[in-house]
């Protein structure tokens, strides 16, 4: 179609760019700081714009420098002198872009990773125009499945779409344990005024297959933060609502999600044969603090689960606690931690046994069940703690944000002014501490990320909140990071 054509030739111009790049980043000075032989090309310090070759390159951000590169797609935020950004040779993250689209635009869907596909469940097809981008009244009940396009050009491509029980958005989507090719999809809604939906749906991304259970959770609610930790599925928190936005409240309430130990390939929408794939349940414990929109991931064995949004006295506000469940499997006693500034739709990813959380101004890490460092991100990440600010990745209120492709995590982060600093991957190498900048094609405020095989991100969906009447998008960003 003339759409594939132009996505191919996307991915052509990208590509060649990026040979482009790598060739000018060996050729250019090694250190940030150090002067080229052009004087037309000389990096300068200071506070002051990057002119050589290296501005080309991906963003690479560093906690000690200062400079900022010149690059058109950046000059407002650069020209302010609001930037650090590190284009040195030893920490460029070289990858390869492409585009892909869902069956249908959507904005406020989820999205996992399992067996080397990525899962992109329900959502709304509304606008996302002001206070409209928080309730959803066309809701979406499609499951796209992508795997990797082989053998050439790297990419993904649309496999399968099946479709949920009943539509909903911010329904969360997470592996199954056990190492079975099973994506486990709960809860999420419509309208903004509605009950919100206890349903769980369990995909076998090898047939297609879906198996609901109408009563999964113990309390329908959406905006949930789900993982896998061992062998079961934890889903985490949430917003009731009973009749509108007055008497809604938010819960700590966790529900877990076990598979069968031999998953069958019978599968029903009745539920007549759910006990041979797995079973729900309430867990014994909840969240120190009642609310929705976490971050929830494993670590080290253990559940954390990262800020959030809650109602207290009456009133909506974020929080910053963080829960750590050493054994979430036998509900031993949690420890809880705080960040430095409330935050919610916090950046969470995990390399080896320790989680990267991005809030609005610092990384933290944690370890099993116990707390890192806290460093301060670079000030293009950096955002007051509010329902539309935030930091520039919390603010894209994206669920679950976070991917890992080796010793890099990496976010989504767009602003809501993307004409001042458009949207982007950005990805930390937890070795060398510095930050990467890949940007996007088209904003994804509020939409979803996973991983297809080991180091291709997909970001799909969400809206651009600087658009005339915000309306979804099917796009989906592919990178493919040569690690």
């Amino acid at each position: 179609s003339g759409r594939e054509s132009q996505d191919m030739m996307g991915w052509w111009f990208t590509t060649a760019a990026v040979v482009v790049c790598v060739q000018q980043c060996h050729s250019a000075p090694a250190t940030p700081h150090a002067r080229s032989t052009s004087s037309q090309n000389q990096p300068l310090v200071d506070g002051k714009c990057l002119t050589s070759l290296q501005n080309v390159c991906p963003f690479v951000f560093g906690p000690s420098c200062t400079t900022c590169a010149a690059n058109p797609a950046v000059t407002a935020v650069c020209s302010a002198g609001n930037v650090s950004v590190y284009c040195g040779t030893d920490t460029g993250l070289v990858h390869s872009t492409s585009v892909a689209h869902l069956s249908t635009p959507r904005r406020d869907l989820s999205a996992t990773s399992v067996g080397g596909m990525a899962v992109f469940a329900g959502g709304c097809a509304d606008d996302g125009t002001g206070t409209a981008q928080y309730v959803c009244d066309k809701a979406v009940g499609a499951v796209d499945i992508f795997s990797a396009a082989q053998p050439f050009p790297p990419g993904v491509k649309l496999t399968r779409t099946v479709q949920l029980s009943e539509p909903r958005g911010w329904i969360c989507a997470a592996a199954a344990g056990g190492g079975q090719n099973l994506a486990v999809l709960a809860g999420g809604g419509t309208s903004g005024t509605t009950p919100h939906s206890t349903a769980g749906d369990v995909v076998d991304l090898d047939t297609g297959e879906i198996t609901h259970f109408p009563n999964a959770l113990s309390v329908g609610r959406w905006g949930i933060g789900c993982t896998v930790v061992g062998e079961s599925t934890y889903f985490t928190g949430g917003k009731v609502t009973i009749s509108g936005y007055s008497d809604a409240y938010t819960t700590g309430v966790i529900d877990i999600f076990t598979p069968a130990t031999k998953h069958s390939d019978a599968t029903t929408r009745s539920g007549a044969t759910a006990a041979s794939v797995g079973t729900w349940a309430p867990a014994p414990y909840n969240l120190s603090v009642p609310r929705e929109s976490t971050a929830a991931t494993a670590v080290g064995g253990s559940l954390l689960v990262a800020g959030g949004w809650k109602k207290a006295d009456g009133r909506y506000q974020g929080d910053n606690t963080v829960d750590l469940f050493p054994d979430p499997s036998s509900g031993a006693a949690s420890s809880s931690f705080t960040l430095a500034t409330d935050a919610f739709d916090v950046g969470a990813a995990v390399v080896g046994d320790t989680a990267y959380i991005v809030g609005n101004g610092a990384l933290y890490t944690y370890s099993g069940s116990t707390a890192g460092t806290t460093t301060t991100l670079p000030q293009a990440l950096v955002g007051a703690s509010s329902m539309d600010g935030g930091g520039l990745i919390p603010g894209s209120h994206m669920q679950q944000n976070g991917v890992t492709v080796g010793p890099w995590v990496c976010y989504y982060g767009g602003s809501i002014d993307t004409s001042a600093l458009p949207p982007a991957l950005y990805c930390l190498h937890t070795v060398r501490m510095r930050w990467a900048r890949l940007p996007c094609s088209v904003p994804h405020r509020g939409g979803a990320i996973a991983l297809v095989g080991n180091s291709t991100v997909v970001i799909a969906g969400g809206f651009d909140p600087a658009a005339t009447n915000a309306p979804a998008t099917d796009v989906v960003d592919v990178f493919v990071l040569h690690v």
